[in-house]
Parts: C-alpha cells; sequence; structure tokens
C-alpha cells in the first residue's frame, strides 16, 4: 500500500477525498490517475485467471489476488495493484513465484538486515520443499513477505507494516511446525500379495463376501500409498472340476478383485484381470492342504 496524502478538493461544496500514491511520490493526482487504468485492467486480468490444480500455485494465486484488489479498491494504490496483480497470474500460470528480491524495494537501511534474515529463512523453507508440505503456509508466507517489503519501503503506516509482519510470522510458524513433523512411513507394496480364494469367495462363486473383504481393504490402502506401481490381479484355482470351468472361474474372481479395489480408490487403469485356472499351482493337487493353497488371488506388481 502507499501512502496517503489526503487532499480535500471542492467540488459544488462537497469535499473529494483523493489518496495520492506513497514510494515514487506522484507530482499530480492526474498523474496518478493515469496508472488506474492500467491497474483496474491488470486487476481484472488476474481475477479473470482460474486456480491451477496445484494447491501451492492455487494458495499463491488466491494470497496475491488479496493484496491486489486490497490495493486498488482501498488504498488507490495503482502501482502496487500491478504488482500483486502480476504474481497472481504469474501463480496462475503455474510459473515459479519468488518473494521479492531485497534490492528491487528502497528500504530503510535500520530495516534491512531483518527483512534480510526473513528472506533468507523462507526461501530455505521453499528449497526444502515446504510448497508440497504445507502449501497453504508457505503461499502466505511468500505473498506476505512481498506485502511487508512494500509497506517497509513507504515506512509511513506502522499499523499496515505490522499486519503484514504478523502475517507473515504466524505463517512461517505453521510453515516450520509442518515441516519438523516426520512424515508417515509409506507402506512398501511387495512384488506379490497373496489373497486365500477361500476366505474372499463362498465355494464355486465369484462374488467377495463383505464380511471378508477387510482383507482387500488393506492391500488396497497399501496399493494407494504405491501409486507409482501397475497391477495384475491373477486368478488360481485348484485342479478340482475341468479346466475350462476353473479357468472362466479364475477370471471371473480375478476381474472382481479388481472391481473391488476400484471401489477403494484404487485407480482401473493401474490393474488388470488375468485368470490362470489351474495351470499354476503353488502345491500338489493331490490333498486338501495343497488344493487351498492352490484356490488364491494374487497381485503382482509390474
Amino acid at each position: 500500500m502507499r501512502s496517503r496524502n489526503i487532499m480535500v478538493v471542492a467540488l459544488g461544496g462537497t469535499a473529494l477525498l483523493a489518496g495520492c500514491s506513497g514510494g515514487p511520490q506522484f507530482n499530480s493526482l492526474a498523474q496518478k490517475f493515469q496508472m488506474m487504468a492500467p491497474a483496474k485492467e491488470k486487476l481484472a486480468e488476474a481475477k479473470s485467471t482460474s486456480a491451477p490444480s496445484d494447491p501451492y500455485q492455487a494458495a499463491l494465486r488466491s494470497a496475491y489476488l488479496g493484496y491486489a484488489d486490497y490495493e486498488y479498491s482501498r488504498m488507490q494504490d495503482y502501482t502496487d495493484t500491478i504488482f500483486h496483480s502480476e504474481k497472481a497470474i504469474a501463480a496462475a500460470g503455474g510459473r515459479q513465484v519468488q518473494p521479492q528480491a531485497i534490492g528491487d524495494r528502497m528500504l530503510p537501511a535500520s530495516d534491512v538486515g531483518r527483512l534480510t534474515a526473513a528472506r533468507e529463512r523462507l526461501t530455505t523453507a521453499l528449497a526444502a520443499g515446504a510448497p508440497s508440505i504445507a502449501p497453504g503456509p508457505a503461499a502466505r508466507a511468500v505473498a506476505s513477505f512481498d506485502c511487508w517489503m512494500e509497506q517497509q519501503e513507504e515506512n509511513i503506516q506502522p499499523d499496515d507494516i505490522a499486519a503484514c509482519e504478523k502475517t507473515f510470522q504466524q505463517a512461517m510458524a505453521e510453515l516450520d511446525a509442518a515441516m519438523a513433523k516426520k512424515p508417515e512411513p509409506v507402506a512398501v507394496l511387495p512384488p506379490v500379495v497373496t489373497v486365500d480364494a477361500d476366505v474372499l469367495f463362498a465355494f464355486d462363486k465369484a462374488e467377495i463376501r463383505p464380511e471378508f473383504a477387510s482383507e482387500l481393504d488393506e492391500v488396497a490402502e497399501i496399493i494407494k500409498a504405491n501409486p507409482g506401481k501397475k497391477l495384475e490381479i491373477q486368478g488360481h484355482t485348484d485342479s478340482v472340476g475341468s479346466e475350462t470351468y476353473n479357468q472362466g472361474l479364475s477370471e471371473r474372481r480375478a476381474k472382481a478383485a479388481v472391481e473391488y479395489l476400484v471401489s477403494k480408490g484404487v485407480r482401473a487403469d493401474r490393474m488388470t484381470a488375468k485368470g490362470y485356472g489351474e495351470s499354476r499351482p503353488v502345491a500338489s493337487n493331490d490333498t486338501d492342504a495343497g488344493r487351498a493353497l492352490n484356490r488364491r488371488v494374487e497381485i503382482h506388481t509390474q
């Protein structure tokens, strides 16, 4: 926000209050308001952008839009309306937005050290992954730092300086707390997960039994925690019955497992269903115990 030197102009008995821009002072109201149309146009351009899908970029866009709108509507600071609008546009376009460099503002010498330290603290957090760890606080920290820089350059509105700095410090405190937390360990998806078909399915059926679906629920969570893995869901049977029948049963069971995993949030394009019938036994089909081992669903990572 630029400084607001208040001018009172009598117009037909009505007092017109006009705020004159600070920073580099304008020589006249006419010079100041020459910036009004470009600022209005740039703000409209920023508002017309769509929020990006990335949470950090979206939060940056929102924060800078807030500052731009305030500068235009409340403070009539058209230079900084353009500054914040351009940063909102950059964020909306997915471009990298850095906190303003210390040398870009004519700062009071007594405040350079404090702002330099604050910027270094912020850029260190950004380089350490803050935008992905805590996108909201990271975006607020960047935008409020620029607000603080702007206010400190003008150096005539202590309440506004304090407000921008407070927002920055609060955002950094949230950011530091989020980054201090140790990430939850990600469950590793083994090469093969085997589920007992006798548990999942009733005899000679291909519908997953709801009371035993938790067997696949756990698998679904592990799969979702490993988004880069492609999967082949395999159905297998024992040798009881005809080979043709067992092939069909294994295919139906593999498909049922895929459909269940999709219902639990696993993307369908990550999985293929394949039945192998009785062709790949893992134990002898000569005993009940061996046949039970052969009746299975296997989830193979690729």
